[in-house]
């Protein structure tokens, strides 16, 4: 034991907090057991004679109810078993020494309402015992502040977290959608702003689409004509939004279907089911919103602006509706005999090196889109032509190639 553990010992044992125990303190040998003061068997004091307020408290056991009530009721009986047998014995002395007439009477009595009295009071007590106040069963009962909402979250969470496929694939789609800078390099859109536009209003029509199945193709189903007939077979795996990330992931990144399948915790053939679905209904809805033909039907004219110049191949006969909204039209000059004139030929080489210019930067963000990179998998020879618009069409959603 070291100084300091014996100095709080001494203290506690002195029972006197403000005592400042240091290496010159002493007590009187008398207080250490053998009157020999400390040693190693008694290193603290431990005989003292307290005064009555630093006594410690001895507390009466208190017995069970049940058994006092019993030990009261015992007792009774006794005395009612011994009453007569002492009264006749004080009968028989009272022939020789009389007493006044109703004094055992009135002793016996005030035994017996004594008795009752302690009786009464039991039972009182064990009443109040079993009744108690209703907010002390509250808080006995209620041992947490949590209420029935906080509870179901709670287990709502645990099955959420029991559900490991479901939790490895929102674990992932929230690194997709931590940042802009996340969102470009997954999906090719160059925010989280345009992914969360063109998500609910390609939404109406991913409620109706019909999965691809090569045994059904081209049937039209009763819930894609009736908005309130519910699409029959089994739930999907996957929410839509999960599945239009998948499908531009796929786009973007050119991922094999397996990989796919492991990070979104689907099966192989789920994913080529929902790639393919996806690509049809994108081309169909696509084509007729993100990709404008240069056609007089078209609006294309109606957008210009003055001083704009336009370039177009040759063959496009628009210099009449162009000059109307006062823009100029570039297109390569005609060949007028064997060979072009010097003027031609200069005019020709500036408008190719923007035409050139233009395109490039076109086809590299075309290229953004790894899927487009190399030889395209046997498995999406059925929708290669689709998979190239949808790609060329998600690159009109980037910023312009020529600033203002």
């Amino acid at each position: 034991m070291n100084e300091n553990e014996r100095r709080k010992r001494w203290i506690a044992a002195c029972r006197l907090s403000s005592l400042n125990v240091t290496r010159h303190t002493r007590i009187c040998s008398a207080h250490f057991e053998g009157g020999l003061g400390p040693s190693k068997l008694n290193p603290v004091p431990t005989i003292f004679s307290f005064p009555t307020h630093l006594q410690p408290k001895t507390r009466r056991k208190r017995t069970d109810p049940e058994e006092r009530r019993r030990g009261a009721l015992s007792c009774i009986q006794n005395k009612t078993k011994t009453a007569p047998r002492r009264q006749a014995g004080k009968t028989d002395k009272n022939k020789e020494n009389p007493e006044p007439l109703g004094l055992s009477s009135q002793l016996q009595e005030t035994a017996c309402s004594s008795d009752m009295d302690f009786i009464f009071s039991e039972e009182c007590e064990i009443k109040t015992e079993q009744t108690p106040d209703p907010r002390s069963l509250a808080d006995k009962c209620i041992q947490t502040d949590l209420t029935c909402e906080d509870i179901d979250c709670m287990e709502a969470a645990k099955a959420k977290l029991e559900n490991k496929p479901e939790l490895k694939r929102e674990m992932f789609i929230d690194d997709v959608l931590k940042s802009n800078k996340s969102v470009c390099f997954y999906t090719g859109l160059p925010s989280y702003a345009c992914l969360m536009m063109l998500f609910p209003f390609l939404k109406p029509f991913a409620n109706a689409m019909k999965y691809w199945d090569n045994k059904k193709k081209g049937q039209r189903e009763t819930y894609q004509e009736d908005e309130h007939v519910n699409k029959p077979g089994p739930k999907r795996q996957m929410p839509l939004f999960s599945e239009f990330l998948m499908v531009l992931i796929r786009l973007r990144l050119g991922l094999l279907q397996s990989h796919l399948a492991d990070i979104f915790a689907i099966s192989q053939s789920s994913v080529s089911k929902i790639f393919t679905t996806w690509i049809n209904l994108l081309y169909h809805v696509f084509k007729e919103v993100l990709i404008i033909w240069p056609a007089k039907k078209s609006g294309l004219i109606d957008k210009l602006e003055p001083l704009d110049d336009v370039m177009a191949d040759r063959g496009f006969n628009i210099r009449d509706m162009v000059t109307k909204k006062k823009a100029t039209l570039n297109i390569p000059p005609f060949a007028k005999g064997k060979s072009l004139s010097t003027k031609a030929c200069t005019k020709t080489r500036r408008i190719a090196a923007v035409r050139i210019h233009v395109e490039k930067r076109a086809i590299q963000r075309l290229k953004c889109f790894r899927i487009l990179r190399g030889v395209i998998p046997i498995t999406l020879a059925a929708v290669a032509d689709q998979t190239v618009f949808v790609c060329a069409a998600l690159c009109n959603l980037m910023k312009p190639l020529v600033s203002k």
